[in-house]
């Protein structure tokens, strides 16, 4: 008891903070497996237009770019890419070729999907 005031508290603070760590750590891990996904559907994207698939020109002679394509996903950065020297002259043209923009054009068709499918995974969530 307290002479000539009052005395007041919060219940439930440490089940409220539990709460919000599993809902942030739920977000978190279904933002990872989207990133994932969506990183794997850029890639195919990307081979889909190198084949000539999509409204870029096919850049398939021996197959080396189109099996050098690659995704991968780390924390929330997606990635897709290649090593070969190729894939710079393909994506940004050069003097004596034409760009074919597989990469910049994929994302650009991507994109949205990409974010409604991230905005999506975090409202399924909260």
């Amino acid at each position: 008891m307290v002479r000539g005031g009052i005395k007041f508290g919060i219940t439930g603070v440490a089940a409220s903070v539990a709460f919000i760590v599993a809902r942030d750590n739920a977000i978190q891990s279904a933002l990872k497996k989207q990133i994932k996904k969506s990183t794997n559907e850029l890639k195919e994207e990307v081979k889909d237009s190198i084949r000539g698939i999509k409204a870029e020109p096919r850049s398939i002679d021996t197959g080396e770019f189109l099996n050098s394509v690659e995704g991968r996903a780390k924390d929330f950065v997606g990635i897709v890419s290649s090593d070969v020297p190729q894939a710079l002259f393909m994506e940004f043209g050069t003097s004596k070729t034409h760009e074919r923009r597989h990469f910049r054009n994929s994302l650009a068709r991507k994109k949205r999907k990409i974010e409604e499918d991230l905005d999506r995974a975090v409202k399924d969530i909260i």
